[in-house]
């Protein structure tokens, strides 16, 4: 199963391989980058874990939550706070 672990393995992989994150969507890409993007549908608990990997590894990404999900409460205290803690990374 996909977990956290893996997760850091495969970004270390890429990195070492030469690809550079971006989180430029709109210009052209060269051969060499990276566009993470993660979507949360499940637990936005999980999507800060991955966004302190990120910022640990020095990777930038984007991160779209859902505004209406029967998993998380986009505008709930906790999930605002998160949110924001995203955002600063």
């Amino acid at each position: 199963m996909f977990g956290i672990k893996n997760y850091k393995k495969l970004i270390l992989s890429l990195l070492e391989a030469g690809l550079r994150p971006s989180t430029n969507w709109v210009n052209q890409k060269k051969s060499k980058t990276l566009l993470l993007r993660h979507d949360i549908d499940f637990s936005m608990e999980y999507a800060l874990e991955i966004g302190k990997i990120d910022q640990s590894l020095g990777v930038k990404s984007t991160f779209f939550l859902m505004v209406g999900s029967n998993m998380y409460n986009l505008l709930s205290e906790k999930n605002i706070s998160i949110s924001k803690d995203l955002a600063k990374m």
